[in-house]
């Protein structure tokens, strides 16, 4: 299984109405992704499947997390967020977990439950992880897609906002 962890810093807190998904226009949190780190357990002759585009933006630029996925692989890819908790009146943050909807109008009822069998989340007073295992569906005409929103709670205010990681899947170029 291909595994990653990354880490996640709030850049500007936005809480949300509540809703999520196609056609929302919901204040999403803003966030750094950093230290994108490979640690699966067989390393791959073509290097790592992970990259993170940009890798230090200017502020504003989202981030997406792209994984190339070779031909024929079926087992997955976990990625881990790692969350430190802040220690100032307007940083201090914690993941309470994660919210998937289909970007297909007629499929809403799609939670990702296949293309997201498992999500782990850990906390404690220092910092806060969320681990979520993606099967990489294959890129085909009839592919599956999903807005994919981490819920990350001020803890100081109480309120909670919706960070997009934005993954993307790219398929490996085959050979002839």
């Amino acid at each position: 299984m291909y595994r990653a962890r990354v880490k996640l810093t709030v850049t500007q807190f936005n809480k949300t109405s509540g809703e999520f998904g196609p056609g929302v226009a919901a204040p999403y949190v803003k966030a750094k992704l950093s230290d994108l780190v490979d640690i699966s357990a067989k390393q791959r002759s073509k290097g790592s499947p992970f990259k993170l585009e940009p890798e230090d933006p200017p502020e504003g630029v989202p981030q997406k997390i792209k994984i190339k996925v070779d031909e024929g692989y079926r087992n997955g890819a976990e990625i881990t967020y790692q969350l430190p908790a802040g220690t100032g009146a307007n940083d201090n943050y914690t993941i309470l977990g994660v919210a998937f909807s289909s970007r297909n109008e007629e499929n809403k009822k799609e939670v990702g439950r296949q293309e997201f069998p498992q999500v782990m989340l850990n906390r404690d007073e220092d910092s806060s992880e969320l681990t979520i295992t993606d099967m990489c569906s294959e890129v085909s005409e009839n592919k599956k897609e999903f807005y994919y929103g981490i819920l990350i709670q001020n803890v100081n205010e109480g309120t909670i906002g919706i960070y997009d990681p934005g993954i993307v899947h790219e398929p490996v170029e085959r050979s002839t």
